[in-house]
């Protein structure tokens, strides 16, 4: 299986990409110039030429249907992403020179054309990746799971363990290890050691902690986000959790204020490339319709992936809008302003109150 790299100038040098070895850099000029990365004209400083990564739908059916979804409606009818959308789609993602594409749902294992379209997308030099909940792998559809650079399965409450660990030990016996999505909820938040030991147990090594939101489809499990001070402590956990159960621990963007609180070095949160929001600049979302949008908890749609130009992603007036930091009081002479970029654009109001 062909091993994707690819570069891309921006206005500050270049970005790299690797899919093995693992690694994504931003680099200066002098730094692209000496990898022979072609200049390109009227770059914008504002934000990058195209989105890194696109998180594509494929389909708002679910086996599960798990308390607080942020993404399902119950109330609709089920639907599938066209698969020759999904193609065109995927086409002019290449054109713009996208690295990876997310491949999510609804729960995407689910979606008759799901590997078609993931050796579409190594067709097309991106690399495909996917979040699961993992009830569904099989052996037969384990083995088919090399062709993702990355896997990522959900835990979103504690139940969900010992079927995960049966998925997981399906695919270690494939070569293809893992890592882990923990929704960071009350259901959740008591419970990390568990988890981590858990994780160290079966041989994790990666898990990123989700921060619960709330979207038009889950405002009645409001109760269900972690408390503020259960989010002041949350650092100092991982890193004890980390160093006990050698595991690399990773957060969203909307959990940023989270660490910025106990003042870190600035320059260490930059080299660990930890920031705030980066919703219509590193990251785009589709829906199962093909509309894109900033973020995927965005309720609002800009446009469609399909006719998505370079000039409209640059220029959108509304693009432009979600992009700007919009800090509440209190926030502006906050050190980690540009880091944040504002914060979640939808928890502004309650992430920044973690500041005294």
């Amino acid at each position: 299986m062909k091993i994707i790299r690819k570069s891309r100038r921006e206005a500050f040098g270049a970005v790299i990409f690797s899919e093995h070895p693992g690694f994504m850099a931003f680099v200066n000029d002098r730094f692209a110039d000496f990898m022979r990365i072609p200049r390109a004209d009227n770059l914008p400083s504002h934000c990058l030429m195209a989105p890194l990564d696109v998180h594509l739908s494929l389909t708002t059916r679910c086996n599960l249907y798990c308390r607080g979804c942020y993404a399902l409606d119950s109330s609709t009818p089920p639907h599938d992403l066209d698969p020759d959308l999904a193609k065109a789609i995927i086409d002019n993602l290449a054109q713009l020179n996208v690295f990876t594409i997310a491949l999510g749902g609804g729960e995407p294992f689910l979606y008759p054309h799901l590997f078609d379209l993931a050796n579409y997308i190594r067709c097309q030099d991106m690399v495909p990746t996917i979040t699961t909940n993992g009830v569904l792998i099989s052996d037969e559809l384990a083995a088919r799971c090399r062709v993702f650079g990355n896997m990522h399965i959900s835990l979103h409450h504690m139940g969900e363990m010992t079927g995960l660990q049966q998925a997981i030990a399906r695919l270690h016996t494939h070569g293809i290890y893992p890592g882990l999505n923990l929704l960071l909820s009350v259901e959740t938040i008591s419970h990390l050691d568990t988890i981590f030991a858990w994780c160290a147990r079966i041989k994790i090594n990666k898990v990123l902690l989700l921060r619960f939101k709330l979207t038009n489809w889950n405002q009645p499990c409001a109760a269900m986000q972690i408390s503020t001070e259960q989010e002041r402590t949350l650092f100092p956990q991982l890193k004890a959790l980390a160093r006990k159960y050698e595991l690399t621990p990773m957060i969203d963007c909307s959990l940023f204020p989270a660490l910025a609180v106990h003042k870190l070095p600035e320059k260490h949160l930059r080299f660990q490339d930890v920031n705030g929001c980066q919703g219509g600049n590193m990251y785009m979302a589709v829906d199962v319709y093909g509309n894109y949008k900033p973020c995927s908890f965005w309720p609002e749609i800009f446009g469609t992936a399909q006719s998505l130009t370079q000039d409209e992603w640059i220029n959108s007036p509304a693009l432009n809008t979600f992009r700007k930091a919009r800090p509440v009081p209190g926030c502006e002479s906050c050190a980690y302003l540009q880091l944040c970029n504002g914060g979640c654009r939808l928890q502004q109001a309650q992430l920044c109150h973690l500041f005294p």
